[in-house]
């Protein structure tokens, strides 16, 4: 974790969140690849409008069963389509982890010249088996958005294998119009697909948009991600994808959104966010 040594007590991610006592509509939600289900932002859950978007089948079928018995949220849409930068149909490849499906084709071959000398890697390799191609319905943020009359989004959480650049750039309008607030995006260090982008690609796309960067976090051996099981993840041994947050430079945003600054605050709380 890049920030956390400079941290100091007033800003501490250890120290308890204290609401402030305001009357918040209903915080949107974005979960661009949502195969695991929304588990941020919990001290919020009972105000959030979560909109899921799964394609792959079979982890969409289990979202629907997770949340028909259990749904803390306000309001939740579960929608089984993949989000990137054209409306219409594309190839989702299915792989051997599901957690590991995605638009873009594996690279296995590349991957292991890159990391065969990682402790554990073959269970990455095995992991990115091509299985299966399968056609998806695909949208834009921007035309999604729209067409729901959303107005702003408050949180953004992209995890889709490679490609969260293109969904980024599908959202160019809600970027540029400074509607999205925070993002929490997978950040890949290592050539896993054909074509993906990476997280210098994707850090480079946000700051030319007015995101500021606040962290970057690698998961280790008290994440619980399936990473942990198969590579046994420790301090020294990380694995080459990580999550990279940015919150909107609102203090130079010239066009204030609609939504209230205590709102904000809120919702830009990292606290608020486990």
């Amino acid at each position: 974790m890049l920030l956390n040594k400079k941290r100091n007590k007033k800003t501490s991610l250890n120290k308890p969140l204290q609401m402030p006592e305001i009357n918040l509509s209903p915080i949107v939600v974005f979960d661009v690849g949502a195969r695991s289900g929304f588990g941020l932002l919990n001290n919020l859950s009972s105000k959030l409008d979560v909109y899921c978007f799964e394609p792959e089948p079979t982890s969409f079928q289990e979202l629907q069963t997770f949340y028909a018995e259990h749904n803390p949220f306000n309001t939740i849409q579960l929608l089984n389509i993949a989000l990137c930068n054209t409306n219409g149909e594309a190839t989702l490849h299915l792989t051997k982890h599901l957690d590991m499906c995605s638009l873009l084709e594996p690279d296995v071959e590349q991957f292991k010249r890159e990391f065969q000398q990682v402790p554990n890697s073959q269970n990455w390799f095995d992991s990115l088996m091509l299985l299966e191609k399968i056609n998806v319905k695909t949208e834009r943020i921007d035309d999604f958005a729209l067409k729901n009359k959303i107005s702003n989004i408050d949180f953004l959480k992209i995890d889709t294998q490679g490609t969260e650049l293109e969904v980024l750039k599908g959202a160019e309008h809600y970027l540029t119009s400074k509607k999205i607030s925070v993002i929490k995006v997978e950040a890949s260090l290592a050539n896993m697909y054909k074509n993906q982008a990476f997280f210098k690609d994707v850090d480079a796309f946000l700051r030319e948009k007015g995101y500021i960067f606040l962290d970057l976090i690698f998961p280790q051996k008290n994440n619980k991600k399936w990473w942990q099981k198969v590579l046994k993840l420790d301090k020294k041994n990380q694995a080459p994808i990580g999550d990279a947050y940015y919150i909107l430079d609102f203090e130079n945003q010239q066009n204030e959104s609609k939504s209230p600054q205590k709102r904000k605050g809120v919702v830009n709380h990292p606290k608020s966010w486990n």
